[in-house]
C-alpha cells in the first residue's frame, strides 16, 4: 500500500515571521494535533525534510531566480542582515510614512 509522505523538520518550529503572521510554530503544532486527533498521522510516511540541492531547486525554479536568491543570501550574510526582523521593520516604517 502506498502512503502519503509528510515532510517536516524540528527547525521549522523556529520559523518566526512576526506577530500575527499565520506562518508560525503554533500553526505547525495545530496541524500535528489535528493529525493525531483524526488518526491521519498514523497513515503518513513521516520524513525529515533536508535542504534541497541546486539541481533539485532547478526542478521547480528558473536558474536566474535561484542565482538571485543566492546573491541576496550572500549580501545578507556579509552585512549581518536578518530577513525576518529587518523586512518587518522596513514594512512598519513604510506603514508610518
Amino acid at each position: 500500500m502506498n502512503s502519503t509522505g509528510y515532510f517536516t523538520h524540528r527547525t521549522c518550529l523556529k520559523h518566526e515571521m512576526g506577530e500575527g503572521h499565520p506562518e508560525c510554530p503554533e500553526r505547525l503544532g495545530a496541524i500535528e494535533d489535528r493529525l493525531l486527533i483524526t488518526g491521519l498521522g498514523d497513515a503518513l510516511d513521516r520524513r525529515d525534510a533536508t535542504p534541497a540541492s541546486i539541481s533539485e531547486l532547478e526542478l521547480a525554479h528558473d536558474r536566474m531566480y535561484i542565482a538571485s536568491i543566492r546573491g541576496i543570501r550572500r549580501f545578507m550574510n556579509h552585512n549581518k542582515v536578518s530577513l525576518n526582523r529587518d523586512i518587518s521593520r522596513v514594512l512598519k516604517i513604510e506603514e508610518r510614512d
